[in-house]
């Protein structure tokens, strides 16, 4: 929800400019950061490409729309970061999901058949589970860090894996069921892997549609990216693709209501 409110949002600003709507991107941003951290990510994505694109307004009035939407996304977050950060022993700002570091780099994730994916258990030894929660996602995060850093020549291979994954380019079929860990019925896993296999034809079309008639791609692009650059950096997880998954409906929707018309040309210069 809070994607789809990030993408309209950002398709009014870029048309029609205005503190306003800037004010009110930073607070979708600031949602979204509070329901996935990697939206954060958004910022650097899709608003500063946006506001650049905004070239008639000039560069300070630029910055400041920049600096708005950055603003009212700080404020929207605040209280959940100053809570974090007075609660826990480390510094914690939106999660303490640095522990996934160590899941997605060991042995059992570099190499075999779960390469790309995570699993801490079977990795490293449990934390003890009386020490503060921010204590034990720092330990595993260098834990993570240092089996990565021993291991910089296997690095690459991983990261492209783990993208490969996301994608489902990548053994989709185990993707499918090593995901049921998730919660999610092994067919409910399968119905979607074949609505996403539908769904990828229809958005390319619907991008080229798009383009045609001279429409920004950069809202919906950004989700690309942020899904790409979210499993590069942690591991190869479908449920990542959420933000990207939207896009892809919106893309697919746009080829689905531009057919109609396709045919209809077709028709006449037969």
């Amino acid at each position: 929800l809070t994607i789809v409110a990030v993408i309209l949002i950002s398709y009014r600003f870029s048309t029609r400019p205005s503190p306003r709507l800037a004010a009110t991107l930073g607070f979708a941003l600031g949602l979204a950061m509070l329901t996935r951290a990697e939206a954060g990510l958004l910022i650097v994505l899709l608003v500063v490409p946006l506001v650049s694109a905004v070239r008639h307004l000039g560069l300070r009035r630029n910055a400041e729309l920049l600096g708005l939407v950055v603003v009212v996304a700080a404020v929207v977050i605040s209280p959940w970061v100053i809570r974090n950060l007075v609660t826990f022993e480390r510094p914690v700002f939106l999660s303490t999901e640095q522990s996934a570091l160590a899941g997605a780099n060991c042995a059992r994730t570099y190499h075999g058949n779960l390469m790309g994916l995570s699993t801490i258990v079977r990795c490293y030894p449990p934390n003890q589970p009386a020490v503060d929660e921010s204590v034990v996602a720092s330990i595993d995060a260098d834990r993570g860090l240092r089996y990565a850093e021993h291991h910089l020549d296997t690095v690459p291979f991983v990261v492209a894996v783990r993208i490969a994954r996301v994608w489902d380019v990548y053994r989709p079929l185990q993707n499918a069921k090593v995901h049921t860990e998730d919660a999610r019925p092994l067919w409910g896993n399968w119905l979607g892997l074949a609505t996403y296999y539908a769904l990828v034809p229809l958005a390319a079309f619907g991008a080229v549609v798009l383009r045609r008639r001279a429409v920004r791609l950069t809202p919906l692009v950004a989700q690309f990216v942020l899904v790409s650059l979210t499993a590069a950096l942690v591991f190869g997880s479908i449920r990542f693709r959420t933000p990207a998954d939207v896009a892809l409906v919106i893309l697919g929707g746009v080829a689905l209501g531009a057919l109609p018309t396709s045919w209809r040309r077709t028709s006449v210069v037969r």
